[in-house]
């Protein structure tokens, strides 16, 4: 016994020896860049030959997160034995991915830009782009094999909450990750190349600094490629462990794990696959944990959060449902996008809500609006069916353009199922309210069934009171009663506002029986009302922005394009290799709203829709364009000095 304590003296001290020696190095600047330091981590991640049984995987590292080095699991891959630069140009050379065009993350600006595979496999080798991207291509995934280890009943269909999402990454090498944690498991499969990682447990996660995010809210603010030890000494302070994953190789890592990953130069290729198992995005939301936009992000919180749910649910194999799925790929375990719904369950509110809460590039957030300088665009029919057909699937009218019928008749004849396509019409009320009648809320009832007649769609998605804050709160109010009569009776799915202020929305909020699910107001990063903006965002109402190209303006008397004319957006147009329209889009979808285009040409709707999808602006840039923000006072004088602000 005393020989054991000797030696089991001997190699604390000797590690503690050697973590002092590495700190010391560290502390003194011998290491430059983050790689450097890998080589001098010596604790290295647990590891296994092949695949693990799934009772193995699931007990020791499932559900008691720990990484774990599966050499040589994937193998038997149909990718590790296919996927070539030839392979993939000719069987999936038209998927679109996510292109960095750096290789190492610094707090420089960068560029991200949607790429065909065949585009990327033409430039890649002589250029420093890097392929980083999730991919919803149904036969790509097929080429992925499903992991025998993952391969249980109980994880697929015991949680509703389990999502998987395959990202594929590709390079000629020498890339350094920024400083980072995943928001899901992370299984990461080197088909060609190595991967070297080094990896910090839960515990160390508050020690990263993501709270001073640059980019986006998971990553560490540090630039890896040139180490500021003297500002940063949690750097050296920090106990790495070490993962060499070669060609074949499968690491997992959990969730929430922090961790930094350098690839040596040479080609190199990966698939990543991303699960969840735990349910607590929603705790997180509330604290506004997901949101990009917010100025901290509470990690001890997400934190704390994920360490209870762990000690709560760990359910071992032998209490789960552990029999196998009927499934060989992932392209039967992650469900392929429906070109005929919009959504889970057909509901366009849930859809809106999760596609602008996951910033998931969906058409749906792009909204084809109908309103036109002199009531209603030219031709509503024949752009309305256009926009559609072409893939756009919101649509705003309005009582006020006088083209319900139209874009009703557009509906019925596109290509998509009625419940794939939102339609938005507005209740016109100004000149109603200040004749001041009688028996308000039975009129507007039967203005509601005219637009409802009009458009002939069996029902209304979203219905909005028209210049709500120019109305008389009396006549507001009796008319809000109105609609959310029609949301009872099954005709319209959800109310709200249009051009509304704070105090009108706050009026309407206070004294609804039918929550106000939208708000319809302009909104650009030269003006918008900041206190609607921020109410709608506290109080779980959609955003509906127009105004945003500037066009809008135009029509109302102005001489110039405030937004898409603005230096600064120009500038960044040239510095993403984008459009100004398309910078403001991305900046729009970014602020987690709807966005209305109205162009009636091919040419444009196409382009808008491309570059929205295409552009994901990192938070340097949202705070960029946010700075830009001017009160009503300073934006009317700068832009149109003698322009009636009752007019807009």
């Amino acid at each position: 016994m005393a020989g054991l304590l000797v030696l089991w003296s001997t190699i604390f001290f000797y590690v503690r020896a050697e973590f002092s020696s590495y700190r010391e190095a560290c502390l003194s600047g011998q290491y430059n860049r983050l790689s450097d330091l890998h080589q001098f981590v010596t604790d290295y991640v647990d590891q296994v030959e092949g695949e693990p049984s799934k009772e193995y995987f699931l007990n020791n590292y499932l559900w008691k997160p720990k990484p774990l080095l599966m050499k040589g699991a994937a193998k038997h891959w149909k990718a590790y034995k296919v996927f070539t630069d030839d392979y993939l140009r000719e069987t999936h050379g038209n998927v679109k991915f996510y292109v960095d065009f750096r290789k190492h993350y610094s707090t420089a600006n960068y560029v991200r830009r949607h790429y065909k595979l065949k585009d990327f496999l033409k430039n890649y080798q002589e250029n420093d782009w890097y392929l980083d991207s999730i991919t919803m291509d149904p036969e790509f995934h097929h080429d992925i094999d499903l992991p025998g280890y993952l391969n249980v009943s109980g994880i697929f269909d015991g949680d509703e909450y389990t999502e998987f999402t395959a990202n594929f990454y590709l390079s000629s090498g020498h890339t350094n990750s920024p400083v980072h944690y995943d928001g899901y498991n992370n299984l990461l499969t080197s088909l060609r190349g190595s991967k070297q990682w080094i990896i910090g447990d839960l515990d160390q996660l508050v020690k990263i600094h993501v709270e001073d995010y640059v980019d986006f809210p998971n990553v560490s603010p540090i630039n890896v490629t040139n180490l500021d030890v003297e500002n940063n000494k949690w750097i050296c302070d920090m106990k790495w462990s070490r993962a060499i994953v070669e060609e074949g190789d499968t690491l997992y890592v959990p969730q929430l794990w922090p961790h930094q990953v350098y690839s040596p130069k040479s080609l190199n290729m990966a698939i990543g696959l991303w699960f969840s198992c735990w349910v607590y995005d929603n705790d997180l939301n509330e604290r506004g944990y997901f949101d990009e936009t917010a100025s901290h992000v509470n990690i001890s919180a997400s934190k704390k959060i994920m360490e209870e749910h762990i000690k709560h649910r760990q359910p071992p194999c032998d209490v789960m449902d552990c029999s196998p799925v009927k499934a060989s790929s992932m392209k039967e375990i992650i469900p392929p996008p429906n070109p005929d719904l919009v959504s889970r369950d057909d509901d366009v509110l849930n859809n809106l809500r999760f596609f602008l809460q996951n910033r998931t590039a969906s058409l749906t957030t792009i909204v084809y609006g109908t309103g036109g300088p002199d009531g209603s665009i030219n031709e509503p029919y024949e752009n309305v069916k256009k926009a559609l057909n072409m893939g756009y699937r919101f649509i705003d009218t309005a009582q006020l353009y006088g083209n319900e019928a139209e874009v009703g008749r557009a509906v019925r004849d596109c290509k998509w199922k009625r419940e794939a396509i939102a339609v938005a019409t507005k209740v016109d009320l100004e000149n109603f309210c200040e004749s001041k009648p009688t028996s308000v809320k039975e009129k507007v009832i039967k203005m509601i069934e005219k637009s409802n007649d009009a458009l002939n769609l069996d029902w209304i998605d979203v219905f909005l009171i028209h210049d709500a804050s120019f109305l008389d709160k009396e006549c507001l109010l009796e008319s809000w009663r109105a609609l959310e009569e029609k949301v009872m009776d099954g005709i319209v799915k959800y109310i709200g506002l249009s051009n509304t202020d704070i105090e009108t929305l706050t009026f309407i909020y206070e004294n609804m029986n039918v929550p106000i699910t939208f708000v319809q107001n302009v909104l650009n990063p030269l003006y918008y009302d900041k206190e609607v903006y921020t109410f709608t965002r506290n109080h779980d109402i959609l955003f509906m922005a127009f105004g945003i190209t500037g066009e809008y303006f135009i029509s109302n008397g102005y001489n110039v394009q405030p937004t898409t004319e603005h230096p600064v957006v120009k500038e960044m147009a040239v510095e993403w290799f984008a459009s100004p329209v398309g910078i403001l889009y991305s900046w729009a979808a970014r602020k987690k709203v709807l966005f209305l285009t109205r162009t009636q040409n091919e040419e444009h709707m196409k382009a808008n829709m491309e570059e929205f999808t295409e552009l994901c602006l990192g938070t340097r840039f949202l705070r960029k364009l946010d700075d830009l923000l001017l009160s009503w006072e300073e934006f009317d004088d700068k832009y149109h000095p003698h322009h009636d602000p009752s007019e807009l």
